[in-house]
């Protein structure tokens, strides 16, 4: 059973990576510790945690994961030896998690992860040689790309008080946003 945050209905809706939450699903059965950053927005939002490695299979622990290709065609596979390619499972990840929480008005993503990393995640050469830092996670791009007004930012970026406020207000806005919209269909 994951940790999840104490749900409140008058809270808007958060999603957040898994292991943030402190939940041990990393691949090396770790939890990460919470940012005391991040910690203060679980006031502001109902936090749902979701883990795209978990969601789609993965064990815990399991083999690391890495990003692979090129700047334009990159693929998720595992790091010891390429031969599980994850990359259209963690894609249609993103859609589950976008159903199973239609009222989320923002995502908290994971620093470097091939799978939730919000930017300049590691790609590597099918040799495995570190070739940039210059890609999105493929469930975080996969959730931009399905939901491009979702506001998404990663834990290290919200320590900066600019970027996290910044991110409160788009969040807070596209709940607004939402509830008015549903607001109107309800009515019609």
């Amino acid at each position: 059973m994951h940790k999840q945050f104490p749900a409140t209905a008058s809270k808007p809706v958060m999603g957040i990576g898994s292991c943030l939450a402190g939940n041990a699903v990393r691949y090396d059965g770790q939890a990460k510790c919470l940012p005391e950053h991040v910690r203060k927005l679980c006031d502001a939002f109902e936090m749902r945690a979701f883990c795209p490695e978990m969601g789609v299979g993965m064990g815990v622990p399991r083999p690391p994961i890495e990003l692979v290709g090129s700047e334009t065609t990159v693929r998720v596979l595992d790091v010891a030896t390429h031969s599980m390619d994850y990359t259209e499972l963690l894609a249609n990840y993103a859609q589950k998690v976008l159903e199973l929480a239609p009222q989320l008005c923002g995502y908290i993503l994971v620093r470097g992860s091939p799978s939730c990393g919000y930017e300049g995640v590691k790609r590597h050469s099918v040799d495995g040689e570190h070739l940039a830092s210059d890609q999105r996670g493929i469930f975080a791009r996969a959730l931009a790309a399905l939901d491009p007004l979702l506001p998404l930012e990663d834990d290290e970026r919200l320590s900066d008080p600019g970027i996290r406020d910044s991110f409160v207000t788009r969040a807070h806005a596209y709940h607004d946003r939402k509830l008015r919209c549903s607001s109107y269909y309800n009515l019609h």
